[in-house]
């Protein structure tokens, strides 16, 4: 996450980022071999794990708006 903030530092650009992400793990990680589920159906959880991460780094300054 702290990657692409330093990647894509502008404001605003929440969407894109989160997108980075997911089409990143999405190429890397192939999760219906590992564990018998789907990409599609693990994403909402990573999704708001990182949404949780990024609105902490948001408080404590660590991500600058």
């Amino acid at each position: 996450i702290k990657t692409v903030e330093k990647a894509i530092p502008q404001s605003g650009k929440g969407k894109d980022k989160l997108e980075f992400v997911r089409s990143t793990l999405e190429n890397i990680v192939d999760f219906s071999a590992e564990f018998g589920v789907t990409f599609q159906q693990v994403w909402p959880k990573i999704e708001s794990t990182i949404k949780t991460l990024v609105t902490l780094y948001n408080a404590v300054g660590e991500f600058k708006k």
